[in-house]
């Protein structure tokens, strides 16, 4: 009986060996010819690790794009009247711009190919606040009045801020790309 079970243990063993040389004959089939087990087998063995400064640049750039969304509802500038206050939130001029720019900033950074567009978009943010604060300035300037008292809001601040990190996060990525390009 002890040895009908060794019998028996001996078939399923050499029932499970040809199985598995038939396999073993398909893998090598597939790495002969490029087939899906190679191009798998290579990523496995590479090292899928994101260089420091892409990885600080990336949360820069989220971050920033968080607060420039934020600060648009802010006071972008304020106007006081014999001790009234108003203020205008940056949406009353181009903040959709700004708000449309951060996004796409901050989705596109995600794409390796398309990283160097990530650095135009933080730019164009940058650019578009700029434009509207030296606009506002120059308005402020020309409308000076004795009776109105006007000055910029902590939004403008965080706008501006926000979008100078921006470009600076864009800029880290992008260099650190170039870098490992020309390795």
């Amino acid at each position: 009986m002890a040895e009908q079970n060794e019998k028996d243990s001996v078939q399923t063993t050499s029932g499970s060996g040809e199985h598995r040389e038939k396999d073993l004959s398909i893998m090598d089939y597939s790495k002969t010819y490029g087939g899906i087990s190679k191009r798998f087998s290579n990523v496995a063995n590479e090292k899928m690790e994101t260089p420091k400064p892409v990885a600080i640049g990336r949360v820069l750039i989220g971050l920033m794009a968080m607060l420039l969304i934020w600060a648009n509802f802010q006071p972008f500038v304020q106007a006081t009247v014999d001790g009234t206050t108003e203020s205008v939130n940056f949406l009353s001029g181009d903040g959709i711009l700004v708000i449309f720019f951060a996004l796409i900033t901050s989705i596109i950074m995600v794409f390796k190919n398309a990283r160097k567009w990530t650095l135009l978009t933080a730019i164009l943010t940058l650019a578009v606040i700029m434009i509207d604060l030296v606009n506002t300035l120059v308005q402020i300037k020309n409308n000076a009045n004795g009776d109105i008292v006007y000055s910029l809001g902590y939004g403008t601040v965080f706008l501006l801020i926000g979008a100078i990190v921006m470009v600076a996060g864009a800029a880290m990525i992008l260099v650190t790309d170039l870098k490992n390009k020309k390795k």
